[in-house]
C-alpha cells in the first residue's frame, strides 16, 4: 500500500473564503459580486508624490480594489465595492487636499 501524499492530506479551501477565525469562514458580503469602476479627473497634482498622496487617501477607504492615476492627465480609475459611493472617493480626494474636476 502506497502512502498518500502530504498534498492530498491537506484540505483545498477556496480562495474566496481567506478570512477566517476561530474556524468560521469570515469574508466580506462585496466579494465574489462586480466591482464598480468610478472614472474622476483630479486637480492640482504636480508631482508622483502628489499621485502617492491622492492613491493612498483613496486606498484608505474600505473596499476599494485597484486604483490607476496617471499624473499627465489627472485622471484617476478607482474599482471599488459597493460600499464606496462616489462621494466619499471625492471626499477622500478634497481631503488629500486635491481638487475634483
Amino acid at each position: 500500500m502506497r502512502p498518500r501524499s502530504r498534498s492530498s492530506r491537506i484540505a483545498k479551501v477556496p480562495s474566496r473564503r481567506k478570512f477566517s477565525r476561530g474556524g468560521f469562514q469570515i469574508r466580506p458580503n462585496w466579494i465574489g459580486k462586480k466591482l464598480k469602476i468610478t472614472v474622476i479627473k483630479v486637480v492640482g497634482m504636480n508631482t508622483a508624490e502628489c499621485v502617492r498622496q491622492v492613491t493612498n487617501a483613496i486606498q484608505d477607504l474600505p473596499g476599494i480594489g485597484q486604483v490607476a492615476l496617471s499624473l499627465a492627465s489627472g485622471v484617476a480609475s478607482i474599482e471599488h465595492g459597493p460600499m464606496v459611493s462616489e462621494q466619499d472617493i471625492h471626499q477622500a480626494v478634497l481631503d488629500a487636499g486635491f481638487d475634483v474636476g
